[in-house]
Order: C-alpha cells, then structure tokens, then sequence
C-alpha cells in the first residue's frame, strides 16, 4: 500500500507534473497547519548552528553533504557533531550518541550510516534543539541534518538542496506536490546547495568509488564487477540516482526497489537467482543478518564545485570565529 502510494504521488509530483483535484484540499489544510512550512531565519549562535535540509519530502540527498561538509571541518581541525532526527523508529527520551555498532531499526538508517562515514559524533534525537543546548559546549560546530522546517530549531546558517533535476516538481505543497515547505520561505535560506550540475551556485554530485563486499570489516575496495547474474537492489528515495552512477561500469542487471527507509529482511532475497547483489550504503546498514549471497555495497564519494567550496570557506570562517571568541573569553 505505501509502495503503490509513493509511486503514484512521485509520478504526480514529477513526472505528470498534474494535481488532481482532490489533492487540493489536502494541500490546503497542510498549509494551515505547518503555517506554509515556515523556516526560521538565520542568527548568530554561540557555536555555530549549520542547518542542512530541503523544501521537497525524501530522498534530495542532504545527509552525503553533512558527511562531506563534516570531514573537511574535521580535517581542519573542528570539533563537530551531526544532529540526527531518526525516521520510523520507536520514539525515546533525551539523546542517543552513536557508536559503530548500534541498531539502525533503533536509531534510524541515515545516522547509522554516517557513523560508518565520518568520525563526527553523531546525536540521535527528536528535541534536536534541547540536545544542542545540552551538548553546544563540546563542539565547535554543529551539523544538523535536515530540520529547515524545524522552528524551535535556533540556527546560525541554513542550507536548502535542491536536485537538479527534479528541481520543485509540481511547485505545490503536501500532499499535492513535493514541497514540505512554500517556496516563499527560501528567502530565509542562506545558500542554495544543487545536487547535480549548476554553473552559479554551489553543487555537487556523487561517484561511486567501488564496492565492497558487505561482511568486508575494511570494506576493501574492488573495482571489476561481474558482467551477469547482477540484482541491484534498493530501499531508497529515488534509486534512480544509483542507476545512473552505475553507467561507468557497464554492467546488465535486473533490479529490485523498496520503498524508502525499507525494513529489510531475510525473505527479501527469496527467490532471488542472481549471485551479485548491489546495496546501497544507507541499505548496507539495515541488512545485519547472513544472506547466502555476494552482496556488494556501492562506496560513493561526493564531488564538490568550486561554489561549493567557497561555501565550505565560510563554514570553516564562522568555526575560526567561534574559536576566537572563546579565545578572547578566555583571556579575559
């Protein structure tokens, strides 16, 4: 039912580009309640809150940027941690800190699969402003993945993504486009960030590095796949996105698709004939259990534009800022 259900609307929304008539009443008691998917306005906070989301609802491809953005602050010498809101988990008290072998049905796929990619501290909470107020004093900066719309959220700079080719879909909001949020509250966004191409804003776009096999602890990279006998699999939003970095290898494959932020489980590969399985590494983190397959998780990097790094010069300026003040407290 909720497979048929996103299909159906992300067709709506993308492809057919047409609302249908009985959408229209839902979007508009959406826009009563959310007031328009208000985002708050930017201020300066004593450690610098960056706000990474978007307007559309799944899958735009915020969390491989807070992953990116998060390892070059590292590499700069910042102490940073990601504010993590988890999706389809049973709900808990206060804050959960990450480690590498925690339970994503607990504590959510995406921030699980951050702690595999970066040596952030990664936050798991649903009062992502109460858990930065206990925490802010630890860090130097602070990454939150997704919570735009957030507005007990207090923030120092907000990031909007944007695909580039779905762009806004149908430009309505829930439930008869795609948008959480009106197009009117960008103004309160402090840079756009494009995942695709852009020859003026800041963008990026995803490689696949290689693959490992996903009981590889090391995750030792191969390069050369097996021309047949290939099922990639996925429980994604949009795994279209996937597809298309496939192309350098010049593989056939057939092709199986979950909803997004799909359980998996064992009976998912019954009757499944092919030897090779390609997951994701959002999918990886979910399939704890033996599968008596070869399953190959797909290692991407992301590729950032020069727009995209001016923009990391700024984060990287509001850390140095921050670092200063404490300096010159201290002093005094």
């Amino acid at each position: 039912m909720r497979a048929s259900l996103e299909l159906f609307l992300n067709r709506n929304w993308y492809q057919d580009q047409k609302v249908p008539l009985w959408l229209r009443p839902l979007e508009w008691i959406y826009s009563l309640v959310s007031q328009q998917g208000r985002i708050p306005n930017a201020t300066q906070q004593s450690t610098p809150v960056i706000v990474i989301g978007n307007l559309n609802v799944g899958g735009m491809g915020k969390t491989p940027l807070v992953v990116a953005l998060a390892n070059k602050l590292l590499l700069q010498g910042a102490s940073v941690a990601i504010i993590s809101k988890p999706y389809r988990v049973r709900k808990f008290h206060g804050y959960h800190l990450l480690s590498l072998n925690d339970d994503s049905s607990l504590y959510g796929d995406e921030a699980c699969m951050m702690r595999k990619q970066t040596n952030a501290s990664i936050y798991v909470t649903f009062n992502r402003q109460r858990t930065i107020e206990q925490i802010s004093s630890l860090y130097d900066l602070i990454l939150v993945d997704d919570g735009l719309q957030d507005i007990h959220l207090k923030r120092s700079f907000n990031i909007c993504v944007v695909d580039a080719n779905k762009q806004f879909g149908t430009g309505h909001l829930l439930p008869a486009g795609p948008l959480r949020s009106s197009k009117y509250w960008m103004k309160h966004v402090d840079s756009i960030c494009v995942r695709g191409q852009s020859n003026n804003l800041p963008a990026y776009h995803l490689e696949i590095q290689g693959f490992f096999e996903l009981t590889d602890v090391n995750q030792h990279l191969i390069h050369d796949l097996p021309k047949k006998s290939i099922r990639v699999m996925t429980g994604i939003a949009h795994p279209d996105k996937l597809y298309q970095s496939l192309k350098p290898y010049n593989i056939q494959y057939e092709k199986t698709q979950f909803v997004d932020h799909h359980r998996w489980s064992q009976k998912d590969f019954y009757h499944i004939d092919e030897d090779t399985i390609i997951v994701s590494e959002k999918d990886a983190v979910k399939i704890n259990f033996p599968v008596d397959k070869t399953i190959l998780v797909a290692k991407t990097q992301l590729i950032m534009n020069t727009f995209l790094l001016e923009l990391f010069n700024h984060l990287h300026r509001l850390y140095l800022d921050r670092k200063e003040r404490s300096s010159e407290a201290n002093t005094h």
